[in-house]
């Protein structure tokens, strides 16, 4: 690497650092307060403090809020449990080709698969309580010979990031550090212990770690992602692709690890939530910072005023100064004059229902500013008394809050993962061939999550009602059924209600049942038809006979009752 690239490299890195500066202290107070293992701000992203962990936590609900809101958003938007998504033309004229949803469906199992299968569940776990108490959450996307994809949630503190002018994060520059089997594996060996190994690559300093066999040493780290500007558009070559990803050691004199490339940007990150242009935003810790603090503060006021009211301060006889005197239960003190013996310097009867009545306050408060009420709150319901109309409410009470940060990450993060998820399984060949009626056409997502579908119930709810009404109208009027179109309501219904694609049948595939079902139709009024002539036939063939014997003796026959008459 030469010095010029070297030098823009680390330009581009103080850069994006200076855009993160005004907001260090305030990420750093939330660590302290809410994760302290989690966070890197105190340490300048080198690495962990030798700082006592928890040294500022004694009341850990903070932290327990925050892990209730990052299960319940990844639990209610990414459930690995459950479909949360699904792949549909971008055309609607192309949703109803047989083909077209046969492909998607297959895309779809396939692309939850290498998600499972990848451990990207793990990683999005992670990046929810980053996005949470931070604000803003990152992580790495490679390719993986054995799984497909390999995901690396970055440590909050260690990487810095950059948005591009539509507000999408195309940049992220990180400072960590890594063992020397790391580098070697990954740069040297590039992750193929059978490979014949590159040590141009590493520094001298590396390879003389790696021949002490000093495996487990840390070496500073620095990487670049971003938009490439200049390249060679005619070449396949990783220096050439559209997204660098280039490591170089920090030591001077460092030399250039490895320029990965990629077609796609690796780059997996997003905000809860910003303002204009701004990089960093707001998250639900940033508005539970302060209770968080003043929680901490009435904990230590109340185990304080407790300790006073256990063991309150002493006042003793001046002679009892060297004397042997224990306040140890079931002591026995041996003085001159007890009435000289040890007396509380004052009572201490402090409030503690009302102390923990203030406490209970903030942390209230706490739950709020981190939705951990409203995921919890099925879990607090008394079941007896609860509805199944109550549940569906209180899911679009929750989207009220959560709503516009579901579409950021919609956007920012879930599609980003999605389509870098689908192109590789295409790549891959685990789906059938693209149908002639794809060429060219793009692939939409759909979200069907608890929270998305929660996005949609407000119009699934007005067309269930209008088909309430209509149904009880029809008892009255039955042509009231003639303004409802059922095929497009099913239709519409599967979609907001996120159906695979795969149970509503296609309308050539209704088409043919409706056919075949009118040609039975016609096939038996034509047989009905057959046997009512038959029998016709067959009375006039009966009454013709009874009328020629008509002329003949009556004698006891009774010609009208043969004729049915009578």
């Amino acid at each position: 690497m030469s010095e010029s690239q070297l030098k823009q490299f680390n330009s581009v890195g103080e850069g994006l650092k200076a855009l993160r500066r005004p907001y260090e202290a305030h990420f750093r107070e939330l660590g302290d307060y809410f994760m302290p293992r989690r966070s890197r701000f105190s340490t300048g992203g080198s690495g962990q403090s030798g700082e006592s962990v928890n040294r500022r936590i004694i009341n850990a609900r903070p932290r327990l809020a925050l892990r209730t809101m990052q299960s319940g958003m990844h639990v209610g938007i990414t459930s690995p449990a459950r479909p949360w998504f699904r792949l549909i033309p971008d055309d609607p004229k192309y949703r109803e080709y047989k083909s077209v949803r046969e492909h998607l469906h297959v895309a779809e199992r396939e692309v939850r698969q290498l998600l499972q299968s990848s451990g990207m569940y793990t990683v999005l776990h992670t990046l929810w309580g980053d996005l949470g108490l931070f604000g803003y959450d990152g992580a790495i996307l490679e390719d993986d010979d054995q799984h497909g994809l390999y995901g690396q949630a970055l440590v909050p503190g260690e990487y810095w990031i950059g948005a591009n002018a539509r507000g999408m994060i195309d940049t992220l520059y990180r400072e960590y550090r890594t063992t020397v089997k790391q580098i070697v594996g990954k740069f040297v060996y590039k992750n193929d212990p059978q490979a014949e190994p590159d040590w141009s690559v590493v520094s001298s300093t590396i390879k003389g770690m790696w021949d002490r066999s000093e495996y487990a040493e840390k070496v500073p780290v620095r990487h670049l992602i971003m938009p490439r500007y200049e390249r060679d558009t005619n070449t396949s070559l990783a220096r050439d692709k559209p997204v660098m990803s280039t490591y170089w050691e920090e030591a001077e004199g460092s030399k250039l690890l490895g320029d990965l490339g990629y077609d796609t940007s690796p780059i997996l990150a997003s905000r809860w939530d910003v303002e204009g242009a701004a990089t960093y935003g707001s998250s639900p810790a940033m508005d539970a910072l302060p209770d968080a603090k003043e929680l901490q503060r009435k904990e230590r006021d109340k185990a304080e005023a407790v300790r006073r009211m256990n063991r309150p301060p002493m006042n003793a006889p001046v002679e009892l100064r060297n004397s042997p005197f224990s306040l140890m239960p079931e002591a026995v003190n041996y003085v001159s004059d007890p009435s000289r013996g040890l007396v509380p310097a004052y009572q201490v009867t402090p409030p503690l229902g009302e102390l923990r009545k203030d406490i209970e306050d903030s942390e209230n408060r706490i739950d709020e500013a981190m939705y951990a009420n409203l995921f919890l709150m099925i879990a607090r319901l008394d079941r007896r008394e609860i509805t199944a109309r109550e549940i569906d409410e209180r899911h679009e009470e929750k989207l009220l809050g959560l709503g516009p940060v579901l579409e950021r990450q919609h956007r920012e993060k879930l599609a980003v993962l999605i389509r870098r998820a689908y192109g590789k399984v295409v790549d891959m060949g685990k789906t059938p061939p693209l149908p002639p009626e794809m060429n060219g056409l793009r692939v939409q997502i759909d979200y069907v999550s608890t929270l998305g579908q929660a996005m949609k119930a407000v119009a699934t709810g007005g067309m269930e009602r209008l088909y309430g009404f209509v149904g009880n109208l029809s008892a009255v009027d039955g042509s009231v059924l003639d303004n409802l179109n059922h095929d497009v309501s099913v239709n519409e219904y599967a979609d907001m209600v996120g159906v695979p694609g795969n149970i509503v049948r296609s309308k050539e595939d209704v088409a043919g049942i409706r056919k075949q079902r009118a040609e039975q139709v016609r096939a038996q009024q034509a047989t009905d038809r057959a046997q009512q002539i038959a029998e016709t036939a067959k009375s006039g063939a009966d009454a013709a006979s009874v009328l020629a014997g008509a002329g003949q003796p009556r004698g006891s026959r009774d010609i009208l009752s043969e004729l049915g008459l009578r």
